[in-house]
């Protein structure tokens, strides 16, 4: 990416299988056939010593009840159509950190919400991880 552009990041999670688009170009398409990610959560991170990563907005939506697994990228059924009419849920309000926290081996670390309402998340010594806590998108 070119710094000072934003990049619309796509993770679609559906049953067992997983893809990731960067500006509407498929990066990752993933199935998990051991099905060893049933559950988890939305977390944000950043690794490395000096990196700044920044989020404008974070949603998230309920895709409905995923079909059976899947054995192969290839073989996967596209995201069901009637889907596209869920709504999507605010996960950052562009205010500040309310419903994220720390990873308790991580608390303090430099997560911050800067003038524009934008969310900044600064590389240290240690990854920063900056999970949500809200329930309400599920």
């Amino acid at each position: 990416p070119i710094p000072g552009e934003w990049v619309k990041l796509e993770v679609i999670a559906e049953g067992n299988r997983f893809r990731i688009s960067a500006n509407d170009k498929l990066a990752v398409d993933h199935v998990d056939t051991d099905n060893t990610y049933q559950r988890g959560h939305i977390a944000l991170q950043v690794m490395d010593p000096g990196s700044v990563i920044e989020f404008e907005s974070i949603e998230v939506k309920d895709l409905g009840r995923p079909g059976p697994p899947v054995a192969a990228p290839s073989s996967a059924a596209p995201t069901d159509p009637s889907s596209r009419s869920r709504r999507f849920v605010q996960l950052f309000n562009g205010k500040d950190l309310t419903g994220w926290s720390h990873a308790p081996e991580h608390m303090g670390r430099d997560w911050t919400v800067n003038a524009n309402g934008e969310l900044v998340g600064t590389g240290s010594d240690a990854p920063a991880v900056l999970a949500t806590t809200r329930t309400d998108y599920t």
